[in-house]
């Protein structure tokens, strides 16, 4: 595994942060008029509001202290536990801030279909590259599964190729799906089915290094547990935004960004509590 030069890496993520604020500031700045009204006018919308804040700041505070654990380590690696999920959570932050407009505009019905479609995109475009941090994870896991019941090792070379198989095609499947997808209706009727899965594999992924002490830095079976919250709160979700459109009341809303939140605590608790393993 190739170490990594933490100047580089920090002066990155403080460029892609910088755009990506940038890119939100713009957003709302040409559709604070929209927002304003909406917030004002529909029920419970300022609560949602709140609580999407909430969120973003609690999500933001978990990413920055694992890239902070992260950098004080005396090598840092690429797909590092701590970098992984660092990023899983930055990204979910960003998408957080995402969401509140894109809330917005689908359920108000603001914009056109075309563009409507394109902010679904760019939306699922978000929830792909989160679930590409823990799939690393996942994938590692998986080949220490195929290792242990054939009884072979495989070779460094062999290792990194079947992760890049593996990620290769997710990547490859997944940015097609988006691309080609010629309604929100489909994207939102088969993507959010396939990140449950990948989410749920991962979960067991997780118990399964925790069984076998694995991932000495991470409490597995915390985030394992954390993991099957995510799945809850992202089928839950679909229930309360489909029942928050029908009935025109963003408090369902609100109760979806609650659920969501604990399911992130749970997961965060993973990397502050440390297997027994780890302590002997």
């Amino acid at each position: 595994m190739k170490k990594q030069n933490k100047k580089t890496w920090k002066l990155a993520l403080i460029v892609v942060n910088l755009i990506a604020i940038l890119l939100w500031t713009l957003l709302y700045y040409f559709t604070w008029d929209v927002v304003i009204i909406t917030v004002t006018t529909f029920p419970f919308a300022d609560w949602f509001a709140v609580i999407s804040i909430a969120r973003v700041i609690l999500i933001v505070a978990m990413s920055s202290f694992l890239y902070h654990r992260w950098f004080k380590q005396e090598e840092i690696y690429l797909f590092d536990a701590f970098f992984l999920f660092a990023s899983f959570f930055l990204i979910l932050g960003h998408g957080k801030i995402y969401d509140f407009i894109y809330a917005i505009f689908y359920g108000t019905g603001t914009f056109s279909l075309e563009f409507t479609l394109f902010l679904v995109k760019m939306r699922y475009v978000l929830v792909v590259l989160m679930a590409l941090t823990i799939l690393f994870i996942g994938t590692d896991a998986s080949i220490i599964l195929y290792e242990l019941r054939r009884d072979k090792e495989l070779t460094k070379e062999g290792r990194s190729k079947a992760k890049k198989w593996i990620i290769g095609i997710y990547i490859t499947t997944s940015g097609l799906f988006i691309a080609l997808s010629p309604s929100s209706e489909m994207l939102s009727a088969v993507l959010p089915y396939l990140m449950i899965f990948i989410y749920l594999i991962c979960a067991i992924m997780f118990f399964f290094m925790y069984r076998n002490k694995r991932l000495s830095k991470v409490h597995g079976f915390i985030v394992g547990i954390g993991f099957l919250i995510f799945v809850a709160t992202n089928l839950i979700r679909s229930i309360l935004t489909a029942r928050a459109y029908q009935d025109y009341n963003a408090i369902w809303l609100f109760w979806s960004q609650v659920f969501d939140m604990i399911s992130n605590i749970v997961i965060f608790l993973g990397f502050l509590v440390k297997p027994s393993f780890a302590k002997k």
